[in-house]
């Protein structure tokens, strides 16, 4: 269950099926204070920066 603060609404920029599962690229207003590693909620779903 989802118990957080929702800070910003982003959009989906692109995703792309690859051998490892699939990469969304993720337009928000927040995303160039992310570092990789950084864990970032999308609709519930924890997902983890692997580039900005």
């Amino acid at each position: 269950m989802f118990t957080g603060l929702v800070e910003a609404v982003g959009q989906i920029g692109a995703a792309e099926d690859g051998p490892e599962g699939r990469t969304f690229s993720i337009e928000a207003p927040f995303a160039g204070e992310l570092a990789l590693g950084q864990s970032v909620a999308v609709d519930g779903a924890c997902l983890t920066v692997t580039g900005v």
